[in-house]
């Protein structure tokens, strides 16, 4: 299978022409799964084996609660500095 635009071979696994960056068509898309699934390839497993998921909002909010006491700490390390001098 080709791009439409620059006609270079289309990866079987992703959805972007390697040469142009165009989208593949969701003709081409579904050719890919329907030729994956007959070779038993799953594209996520093969190139994703470090998939990390992203952050939950209260990872995220508790890193922004502990940034937020260590700068007070920090600021209030300073001013006692400050005043003893």
């Amino acid at each position: 299978m080709n791009c439409n635009r620059c006609g270079s071979p289309l990866p079987s696994h992703g959805y972007v022409c390697k040469q142009c960056g165009m989208m593949m068509s969701a003709g081409q898309l579904e050719q890919n799964r329907k030729w994956n699934k007959e070779n038993n390839q799953n594209s996520f497993n093969k190139y994703n084996n470090d998939f990390k998921p992203l952050k939950t909002n209260k990872e995220k909010y508790n890193f922004k609660i502990a940034l937020l006491v260590v700068g007070i700490l920090l600021f209030l390390i300073i001013l006692a500095i400050l005043k003893l001098n």
